[in-house]
């Protein structure tokens, strides 16, 4: 290579712009991620569908999902009362597991619906 054609590190370096080496990476507040989560996980709707609605990633969507789910899990579990009595069978016990559970998923969609009526409330005044 003649001295003219070669390449100096010193002019490579010169031409990068540091803003290109810098990601940016979007910063969403707890309740925005929390909210985009709960509308999959509990208001069955379809990732995809909420990724685009909240101009989100579906991986970064994904994770939030994962996180609310795991979450639903850990306080289902410790929302559980100390059984202070015996239970007779274990079909009794299966039953009242699956009714606390059916009972924090109707929390969990009450408590979804009143926030998506929030939301939807909040763009319908916000396109007036």
């Amino acid at each position: 290579m003649s001295a003219a054609t070669e390449v100096k590190p010193e002019d490579t370096e010169a031409r990068i712009d540091p803003e290109d080496l810098v990601r940016h990476r979007n910063k969403y507040t707890e309740d925005f991620r929390h909210e985009a989560a709960r509308m999959v996980v509990h208001g069955g709707e379809r990732l995809t569908d909420v990724a685009a609605r909240f101009q989100v990633s579906q991986q970064t969507l994904s994770n939030w999902v994962r996180k609310e789910r795991t979450e639903n899990r850990r306080r289902n579990t410790a929302q559980r009362p100390p059984v202070t009595h015996q239970i007779s069978s274990a079909k009794d016990q299966l039953e009242i597991e699956r009714l606390r559970a059916q009972l924090a998923k109707e929390k969990d969609r009450a408590d979804t619906f009143e926030k998506t009526t929030i939301l939807l409330a909040r763009e319908k005044a916000q396109s007036l």
